[in-house]
Parts: C-alpha cells; sequence; structure tokens
C-alpha cells in the first residue's frame, strides 16, 4: 500500500523543514487502504450493485439492510471478508481517542 499525500509535498517539506517529522493524517491513510480494498473487491469479481458503498462505508454508519447486505458479499470471498475487517480494525485506531505524552 502507498500513501499519496498530495503528490510532491512530502518531497518539498523535506526540503523546507528538514527536520520536520511528516506525519500522515486518517483521511490519507484510509484512502489508501479503501483503494487497495476496492482493488480485492475487483479482483475477486465483486460487482453487486451497491458492493463498493458498503466496503467504503464505515460499519458503524450502515443501517441494518446494509450490514445484511456486506454480510452475504463477504461470504463471498474469504480474503476480501479478512481485509475488510482489517480496515475496519485500521479506521478503530483512528477513532480512539489517545494522546501521547514526550514529556
Amino acid at each position: 500500500m502507498s500513501i499519496d499525500m498530495w503528490g510532491g509535498v512530502p518531497k518539498l517539506i523535506e526540503q523546507l523543514f528538514p527536520n520536520a517529522k511528516i506525519v500522515i493524517d486518517c483521511f490519507h491513510v484510509m484512502k489508501a487502504v479503501n483503494k487497495d480494498l476496492n482493488k480485492l473487491r475487483r479482483a475477486v469479481a465483486i460487482s453487486d450493485i451497491g458492493s463498493k458503498y458498503l466496503f467504503f462505508s464505515n460499519r458503524s454508519n450502515l443501517n441494518v439492510e446494509q450490514i445484511q447486505r456486506l454480510a452475504v458479499t463477504l461470504k463471498k470471498s474469504e480474503w476480501l471478508r479478512i481485509a475488510y475487517e482489517m480496515k475496519e480494525e485500521f479506521r478503530e485506531i483512528y477513532e480512539t481517542h489517545m494522546t501521547v505524552n514526550r514529556f
């Protein structure tokens, strides 16, 4: 998985601010995760109407009918089910409100 954060921005930051630490935010990480999940969805030939939306949405935002449709779709591929669950676990990392004190 590669995280593309606005093309050449990281290189420009490194040139202008050589001691800066580049931090990739939740949006860009999840964008990369969803991109790879979508590649896998297509590779296992899941093209049901609305399946892409179901995979990209946070499970917590789906209604009962959508969760049932997602479960049926995920039964079609063990690889896709594992990848989807990993995506949701990754998302939960960002939703956990923790701060790290370095001082």
